[in-house]
């Protein structure tokens, strides 16, 4: 996902997107079950390119190609449903858009935007501070996560990954999460197959901090030094938007940090 480089750009960008979140799926008329389980592993896997590519130590990125999503619900027994996640109001995958492998460690993204809160304010700051070339434009912010790695799989961040195939470009990674509710009101299990890019690349745009903590501190810091501890947004909208409440200060960037380190906001 690119930064928001302008505050117009962050307001527009969750406007059309705001069907993301982390809900369960709703429909009514269920799709056929699958007839081959989307969990198994490709027919032709080959677990030693798995190991080769990932006990090697080397430096790589993987980018977010495609998703497909599946759910298991009492609808659909021990089988799972694909369904199209583009078309449900409020759905969100819970995958990273990006992993990098870089110096022995695993680093994702920085939420950029919540669909139940707006942008971060570290994104919004993160914005302003782009506006006067203090970081470069579209910037990425990668957190260092923890990382383990098993037999054709691995966990990051606490999410497990298990491994559907592998080619010389391409990974195939399986993950999944319960929910409650649902269609049927008694929750049920969402699949996500996803397909990662396999490169090397290295933007010069990429910043990387070891937690989630130095990212904050460094972005604070950043922000007082170039616009002290407030600014009026209504200055730098160029007037596209008009904000009743145009005032941002360093107070919303720390509380934001707070409510992530009491478990209470996912970054």
């Amino acid at each position: 996902m690119k930064h928001f480089n302008s505050i117009v750009t962050a307001v527009v960008i969750v406007m059309t997107t705001s069907f993301l979140s982390s809900c369960s799926s709703d429909g009514d008329a269920p799709n056929a079950v699958e007839t081959v389980n989307p969990e198994l592993p490709d027919p032709g896997y080959n677990s030693s390119l798995f190991n080769d590519v990932f006990t090697s130590g080397a430096e790589m990125t993987l980018s977010l190609a495609e998703v497909e999503t599946y759910l298991k619900d009492d609808r659909t027994g021990d089988g799972w449903e694909k369904f199209d996640y583009r078309l449900m109001d409020g759905f969100g995958i819970p995958v990273p858009h990006l992993l990098v492998f870089k110096e022995g460690k695993v680093y994702t993204p920085l939420a950029k935007w919540h669909s139940a809160y707006g942008p971060t304010r570290f994104s919004t700051a993160l914005a302003l501070l782009a506006k006067k070339g203090v970081v470069k434009k579209d910037a990425e912010v990668l957190i260092s996560r923890g990382f383990t790695l098993g037999e054709s799989a691995m966990n990051v961040s606490g999410r497990d990954y298990k491994v559907k195939n592998i080619n010389v470009g391409k990974i195939w990674l399986t993950s999944s999460d319960k929910y409650v509710g649902g269609r049927t009101g008694n929750g049920g299990q969402h699949l996500y197959v996803t397909t990662f890019n396999i490169g090397s690349d290295y933007a010069d745009n990429w910043y990387r901090f070891d937690s989630v903590e130095d990212a904050y501190a460094w972005v604070i810091e950043a922000f007082k030094e170039h616009y002290g501890d407030e600014v009026n947004l209504n200055d730098y909208t160029g007037g596209a938007i008009i904000f009743d409440k145009p005032t941002f200060n360093v107070s919303m960037i720390e509380f934001e940090l707070q409510m992530y380190l009491s478990g209470k906001r996912p970054l």
